[in-house]
């Protein structure tokens, strides 16, 4: 609800062409949470209320496309509104000359293709980078907006999510405006599902599969693939300093031990299986 009621802030900006601060969004979380259902309804509503609307719809696969957008379009709109023609492009034509195109990220370069205003990316997670950088592209024209929603991704090919949300929430911590909007979602408010059926499923695999536990269950948004300092987050332990005061290293190493040093080092010698070290900036 938190997307949709912000979402319908920005639909009203677009519409009646008003100044807006926004260009990407990511709603993410477990698996049945809504993601998908929520941002495909506010493509529609943007279609269907803004004339001759340039939107997108790019899912993974077109035989993805026909669970997660085809049916629920057919469900969702009457058929008189639209007329469907799957050549030359797979392209709904709505009543008011707005256009909806379906897109396939097989193949990212699909998604450089000219002008749109807004941009629904579904199971960005399993997608290469490229389908979100080339889609961003397509929006400048008239200050519209691509709208990606994940799960928390579990391979490097996805991986842009996670960097896209993390980097959202440094900005948050230091009192920024992110550069793409995130919405985190929880299945377990989604009434529409059987809860106690999905409660189970997070048990089960909590116990066969921690990481898409992880994943899947608890939508935890982790850096992919091995890491040997798995517990570093960027939000925590990496942030820059605050413009009023920058580093004070050099200060406090000058104070401390009389000499000014940009770095403090801290090693810790083991015989097996590493030597682990870390690196301060104060």
């Amino acid at each position: 609800m938190d997307f949709v009621r912000w979402f319908a802030t920005w639909l009203i900006a677009f519409r009646e062409r008003r100044p807006r601060d926004d260009t990407a969004a990511f709603v993410y979380g477990g698996r049945r949470g809504g993601k998908t259902f929520a941002c495909l309804l506010c493509l529609l509503a943007t279609v269907l209320d803004v004339p001759e609307l340039l939107g997108w719809a790019v899912s993974v696969s077109h035989v993805e496309r026909d669970v997660d957008i085809d049916r629920n379009i057919k469900r969702l709109v009457p058929a008189a509104w639209y007329s469907y023609r799957e050549f030359p492009s797979h392209k709904y034509t709505f009543l008011n000359g707005a256009t909806l195109t379906n897109i396939s990220a097989v193949d990212p370069e699909k998604a450089k293709r000219g002008q749109a205003d807004f941009i629904f990316i579904n199971e960005g997670g399993k997608m290469a980078a490229g389908v979100y950088e080339n889609s961003l592209g397509g929006t400048a024209d008239r200050g519209g907006l691509v709208v990606v929603a994940s799960n928390p991704p579990m391979t490097t090919k996805g991986e842009w999510v996670e960097v896209e949300v993390t980097a959202a929430a440094e900005a948050v911590a230091k009192g920024e405006t992110p550069d793409a909007r995130v919405f985190t979602v929880d299945w377990k408010k989604n009434r529409a599902i059987d809860q106690g059926a999905r409660a189970r499923i997070g048990r089960i695999l909590r116990r066969l599969n921690p990481a898409l536990a992880d994943a899947d269950d608890l939508g935890l948004m982790k850096p992919v693939g091995g890491r040997a300092l798995y517990a570093f987050d960027k939000v925590k332990h990496a942030l820059r300093p605050r413009p009023d005061i920058g580093f004070i290293t050099e200060a406090f190493t000058r104070q401390r031990w009389g000499a000014p040093l940009p770095y403090l080092l801290g090693v810790d010698f083991q015989k097996r299986p590493h030597i682990a070290g870390t690196v301060w900036e104060l």
